[in-house]
């Protein structure tokens, strides 16, 4: 952990000769909701506030911990989670998450003529000292055509993204969307006059290997099938569209059942198979498309619901405090700590400065930053 003293206070189709068959795709849209509002059980709770000590350096890394770099409590990674090594849990975990600003550009977001939000993204974009904001490109889409970036409503314009939804005592929720891609293939090996699996012999490329670095095939040139030394079929080659990307655009994992394989310059290839020895096997995948991917970049719809119908504000500084509460979720923060609050209806709604360091520490490092190489960016 480093501290920066930076001023920002204002400013292949797999190639197969086999008989595949798909048996079904399925599309599940997903909806999962964070209500930034607490229940009358969390009044008591020591979050947000003047009161509140801003914490040092190590502080502030823990915050950060807390609320983005470990995925079990990055609260939306249940989305897009899978059941074997590739999930986005362990992926993502120890990693910043956060809206690829230098590589998509801006984050596009639709303020929907909400008087109070201009001024809440003017606020979070001078404590940064950078700009965030693409307040244009999406202004006039329709809300349903929106692929990508936050978008605002007000609770009787616009339904949660969620199959349940209970905000009778709060102030606002951020939810988003997410689609799920199921496939499920059945493939066939084809055998010679002798009996063995077409490509067993087919010139070698390279081998393959698992996630501990042993090796446990050959990749064939012309043959989508990764053989062991007993010419059995172990693995097969993955798709492009199949495997999972950091932000450096190396593949890391893929989106098949079955353990994932690598090459020599570990980057995921494929992943293994079981049963070829009967002459088939399948595979299942499931690819995520939604509030963030594998690299940890932050890439959905997001929607950020004011219901200030229900809340008590003594100020309009008071309701701005509570958007940029509900843009710090959007933004790529999750779990509640001290200083950045789960607040009830009734109108308190201070955030101190580690709300405002951990949000300038996550946006001043890199995507994909582990804890030890993240740069401490606090208000001077």
């Amino acid at each position: 952990m480093k501290t920066s003293n930076h001023n920002n206070s204002k400013n292949s189709l797999w190639v197969s000769k086999s008989l595949s068959k798909t048996f079904f795709i399925l599309i599940t849209l997903l909806a999962f909701v964070i209500s930034s509002c607490s229940s009358s059980d969390d009044e008591n709770d020591d979050n947000g506030g003047g009161d509140v000590p801003v914490v040092d350096d190590s502080g502030i890394l823990e915050n950060l911990r807390i609320t983005n770099l470990d995925s079990n409590t990055f609260p939306w990674n249940s989305a897009q989670s899978l059941t074997n090594e590739c999930s986005l849990i362990s992926l993502t975990n120890g990693k910043t998450k956060r809206w690829d600003i230098e590589g998509q550009g801006l984050i596009p977001v639709k303020i929907n003529n909400l008087s109070s939000v201009p001024q809440a993204l003017d606020l979070i974009e001078e404590n940064l000292g950078m700009p965030l904001f693409d307040r244009t490109s999406i202004a006039n889409t329709p809300d349903e055509d929106i692929t990508q970036g936050i978008v605002f409503g007000a609770e009787e314009e616009v339904g949660s993204y969620s199959y349940q939804f209970n905000n009778s005592s709060g102030c606002g929720d951020v939810s988003f969307k997410a689609t799920t891609e199921y496939l499920s293939q059945d493939f066939e090996l084809e055998y010679d006059v002798d009996g063995n699996i077409v490509g067993y012999d087919y010139p070698v490329l390279g081998q393959a290997y698992d996630v501990n670095g042993t090796a446990v095939g050959n990749v064939l040139d012309g043959s989508p099938y990764i053989f062991d030394n007993n010419n059995v079929v172990v693995g097969i080659l993955a798709q492009e569209s199949q495997l999972l990307y950091d932000i450096n655009g190396k593949a890391i994992c893929t989106s098949l059942s079955g353990s994932p394989l690598f090459d020599a310059n570990e980057t995921a290839i494929g992943t293994t198979v079981e049963g070829s020895e009967d002459g088939f096997f399948s595979l299942d995948s499931q690819k995520n498309y939604g509030y963030y991917d594998a690299s940890g970049r932050i890439n959905g719809v997001i929607l950020v619901r004011l219901d200030t119908m229900q809340c008590e504000f003594s100020s309009d500084e008071d309701e701005i405090e509570m958007i940029v509460n509900k843009l710090g979720y959007a933004l790529g923060m999750g779990t509640n700590f001290d200083g950045f609050g789960s607040f009830n209806a009734s109108g308190n709604f201070d955030i101190n400065a580690n709300f405002w360091n951990v949000l300038n520490t996550l946006y001043h490092n890199p995507i994909g930053s582990d804890e030890d190489s993240v740069v401490i960016y606090k208000l001077n």
